[in-house]
């Protein structure tokens, strides 16, 4: 038999139209559609579904995708993607006999890492010839060491014609680890007050990790903190996030006291800090809308906002140079950062802390979800958004 003829979509992926598939001609994954699925036991017969299938020598794990319209007002009516990972984890079980009752969380990374690329990057089809909603959304999955039923995401999809950037691509063949365990899961903790003489929530600006320092007087670049130092010095100062071996941290270290008069959309931020064993990285967060209930939040990795405190990482996680643009994260990088963000905000309860320095509008309220900006398509650098909703 003929062998298909594969075109180019975007980045890494090719078309295969005989299957229909995307091949993924870098790491040798591929997501095939198998087309309608109906199944009384797995989904409601008044709805529309699909099936996918992941593909790799390693693993095969099917993908119930069902297709409904978009509410939202620019784009009422189109044909939205929800992929559903409770239903899609009840049909392997039931074609893998003898498999766990939910992939086990490395295996279910690997899959996720290759799915939500893929169909973000899905062209469009004579089927599609009104288009489809700008989005593709993905509920249920790992989330902060647990299976997370509730957590849903929305994954922008790929904006059509695409072009690639510059000294943008990662071609990397690095795939996740299908033996990895979940990080230690997050937990919060809040300021601590003093049991006697009056109810007082303020705190410093900035608050910093023992042994933290910044190149930056503004406390943007250039972070430090020697390996093994351990994660401590914030008990009972301030709001944060720590998990539960003691290995990762996450929280707000500083608030805008002052305003930007160079633009008119500016709105004041949080700088937060996530440190592990291995990493630094900073980034600019904020609550959307913090007089309303619920709140997301939004975050956005700073400029040259990842270092390394350790000599001894895997090659995969490196920092690509593209002077005289920004550097940014290799793609297995920012797949882990990006996580650790996730998880970090999925437990994040709220505090009354707060710096008598801070702008008005900055408050810690809880987060109900978390938006983040940039990131990869196809293995190249480019602008897609990720809401999560916990």
């Amino acid at each position: 038999m003929a062998e298909s003829t594969l075109t180019t979509v975007f980045g890494w992926w090719d078309w295969d139209a005989e299957t229909p598939a995307l091949v993924n001609r870098v790491t040798g994954e591929r997501v095939a559609f198998r087309g309608k699925f109906g199944d009384p036991d797995l989904v409601p017969s008044d709805e529309t579904w699909l099936r996918f299938d992941y593909e790799h020598p390693e693993l095969s794990f099917p993908l119930l995708v069902e297709e409904r319209q978009a509410e939202e007002r620019l784009e009422k009516g189109l044909p939205a993607w929800r992929l559903d990972y409770q239903r899609s984890s009840h049909l392997w079980r039931r074609e893998f006999e003898g498999e766990t009752r939910r992939p086990i969380y490395g295996a279910w990374r690997r899959v996720d890492d290759c799915v939500t690329d893929a169909l973000s990057c899905w062209p469009e089809s004579e089927y599609d010839r009104n288009g489809r909603a700008s989005y593709v959304c993905f509920d249920g999955g790992w989330l902060n060491g647990d299976w997370d039923e509730a957590v849903s995401r929305r994954e922008t999809r790929l904006a059509t014609p695409a072009k690639e950037q510059p000294n943008g691509d990662d071609y990397n063949p690095w795939l996740f680890p299908m033996d990895a365990v979940p990080p230690s899961r997050f937990d919060f903790y809040d300021l601590v007050l003093r049991r006697n003489g009056p109810e007082n929530w303020s705190i410093d600006n900035p608050v910093l990790l023992d042994g933290l320092r910044f190149e930056d007087p503004e406390l943007r670049y250039g972070p430090s903190l020697p390996a093994n130092t351990p994660l401590k010095g914030l008990d009972g100062r301030t709001a944060y996030l720590l998990s539960e071996d003691s290995t990762r941290v996450l929280y707000p270290y500083f608030g805008d006291t002052k305003r930007r008069s160079d633009s008119g959309h500016w709105k004041p931020h949080f700088s937060l800090i996530y440190v592990d064993n291995e990493l630094l990285l900073t980034g600019l967060a904020k609550p959307i809308a913090p007089s309303r209930r619920p709140v997301d939040w939004t975050f956005r990795f700073y400029n040259e906002g990842f270092y390394f405190r350790s000599d001894s990482v895997d090659a995969a996680f490196h920092i690509n140079s593209r002077h005289p643009l920004p550097s940014i994260p290799s793609r297995a990088l920012w797949l882990r950062s990006r996580w650790a963000i996730l998880d970090g905000f999925s437990c994040w309860e709220g505090s009354k802390a707060r710096s008598p320095d801070w702008l008005p509008e900055l408050e810690l309220v809880a987060a109900s979800g978390i938006q983040v900006a940039l990131g990869y398509r196809g293995g190249q650098w480019a602008a897609p958004l990720m809401t999560a909703r916990f």
